[in-house]
Parts: C-alpha cells; structure tokens; sequence
C-alpha cells in the first residue's frame, strides 16, 4: 500500500528557500508592471533599507567592525543622484 503521511519525506530547507526566493524574484521583476508610483517607491524603500541592513550585519555581526565607510558612500551617491535630477533632469538611473 502507501506511505503513510509521517513517513512521506518534506523538502529540505534548502529547496524551500531556493523556491522561494525564486518566487520573491518573480513577484520584484514584475511589480513596476503592475504597481503605482507610490507602491514602487515603498518598495524601493524596503530593498534599500534590507541592502544597508546586511550591510551593517556583515560588518558589525560577523566581522565585529564599525565602519560607516559604506553608509558615507550610499550618503554621498544619493546626495549627487538628487542633485543631479533636480539642477540637470538627469535621472538617479544613469548614476547606478
């Protein structure tokens, strides 16, 4: 006959993860599809802050170093994208 259920094997962690961030992929290439303004803007929020947040967990967590090097650059390149788009039009894009 068949298994029963205990005995049937789940997928390991590492599948798991790997679909869903597959799925995460999916649903973050086709939100400016789909999204309004405001909601593309929320998510760019949320990238930028996870991207500064691993940041800072690699250098504080694992390396156990205060370096704000990084967050003076990311300073720095937003101060000059504004600038840029505000006095020339140029958009924040063509400095990535």
């Amino acid at each position: 006959m068949g298994e029963p259920l205990a005995a049937m094997s789940e997928p390991s962690p590492r599948r798991r993860a790997t679909v869903l961030l597959g799925i995460l992929f999916a649903v973050l290439l086709a939100l400016p599809a789909f999204a309004g303004s405001y909601l593309l803007s929320v998510a760019t929020l949320i990238l930028f802050f996870a991207y500064t947040g691993q940041a800072w967990n690699v250098m504080m967590g694992f390396a156990g170093q205060l370096s704000l090097g990084h967050s003076l650059y990311v300073g720095v390149g937003a101060y000059a994208a504004a600038g840029l788009y505000s006095h020339y039009g140029i958009g924040p894009w063509a400095g990535l």
